[in-house]
Formats: structure tokens, C-alpha cells, sequence
């Protein structure tokens, strides 16, 4: 789900072509803290895989862009709150939405203070809730645990994993982790 709505919107002019050196500083502007390079490096393997259509690229394994990368590929509003979930802290910065958008699961980088590099990247899950006929098996509530050091370690893993699992995913997982490995 695209979080944030139309609230908090930040008036910034977004660069027409892509390039790091023209998006750093506009997405800092606009989500208050820096985006690190492995961010970059994954949307630049997502476009690769898919050119034109990088919050896409990973879809049929399950993944997709959010926050700062969603607003890479051309979509999303320019506003902090892009794709951040209710109970998510200052401290989370979502990046990569895991799973069925319905159950809330995401990837994102951790940090103590706004314009300190990442500390770790975290994976965002919803607390489970007792099953009920007609109920939401989550929620309310959510969890943090630390995956990875870097976004790409964690993103691979997930594809990696996934390619393993036999699923419907598990030959778009393997080509999608075959292009982050190569990034």
C-alpha cells in the first residue's frame, strides 16, 4: 500500500533523468535523512532488470520499491511519509516491501539520528494475531529484527531464499537475485 497519501508533501522539483548526484540531495530533502549507495545499487539492478518499470522489476519474486526507491522509478509523492506504515518509528526507513502488500512486511535501513548512515537493515513484520474466521491473521502492532548490514546482502538473501523455495516465485527470485549479486 502507498502510505502517506497526499499529507506532508515537500515541494521539491525531482530531476527528469536519473542520476545520483541529481537524486541525493532531493531525496534527502525529502525523506530528512541520506540515502546510502547500496539503495542506488539496488534501484540501477531493478531498472537493468526491467527498463522503465524498476518498481516492478521484482514483483514476480515477491519484492517491491518503496519509500526513496519508488519515488526513483517516477512514483509516489514527494513526502516523508511515502510508504511508511502506521506503527513504523522515525528510526525505519522502508525500502523494499516483502511478501503480500497486505500483510505490511518490508525491508528498510535503521538509524539512531536522522543524518546518520544506516546502522543495520531491518525487516519490518506484523504481530500475529489469533486466527479468527473473517479476521486479518495480523496486527495490531509490529515487529523489528535486524537482517543484514547492507540492503543488498538482505535482498539477495530474500531472492536466494526464495529461488530455493520451489514457489511459483522461485525462477523470477533466481534471475532477480542473479542481477542484485551482479550489482
Amino acid at each position: 500500500g502507498g502510505g502517506g497519501g497526499g499529507s506532508g508533501c515537500v515541494a521539491v522539483e525531482l530531476p527528469a533523468t536519473y542520476s545520483r548526484d541529481a537524486w541525493r540531495p532531493v531525496l534527502r530533502e525529502v525523506f530528512f535523512s541520506p540515502v546510502a549507495d547500496d539503495a542506488f545499487v539496488l534501484f540501477e539492478a531493478c531498472e537493468a532488470l526491467a527498463p522503465g518499470s524498476a518498481r516492478t522489476a521484482l514483483a514476480r519474486a515477491g519484492l517491491g520499491l518503496l519509500g526513496p526507491l519508488r519515488l526513483l522509478s517516477g512514483e509516489g509523492e514527494a513526502s516523508p511519509l511515502l510508504d511508511r506504515g502506521p506503527h513504523d518509528p522515525a528510526e525505519f526507513q522502508p525500502l523494499v516491501s516483502v511478501g503480500p502488500p497486505s500483510e505490511g512486511r518490508a525491508l528498510g535501513y535503521w538509524r539512531d539520528e536522522p543524518d546518520a548512515p544506516p546502522l543495520f537493515v531491518a525487516e519490518r513484520k506484523p504481530l500475529p494475531r489469533e486466527q479468527k474466521p473473517g479476521v486479518s491473521a495480523f496486527g495490531p502492532g509490529v515487529s523489528f529484527s535486524p537482517v543484514a548490514s547492507q540492503l543488498l546482502g538482505a535482498v539477495h538473501k530474500r531472492l536466494a531464499d526464495e529461488a530455493k523455495a520451489g514457489t511459483l516465485h522461485s525462477a523470477a527470485a533466481r534471475a532477480a537475485a542473479e542481477a542484485v549479486a551482479r550489482a
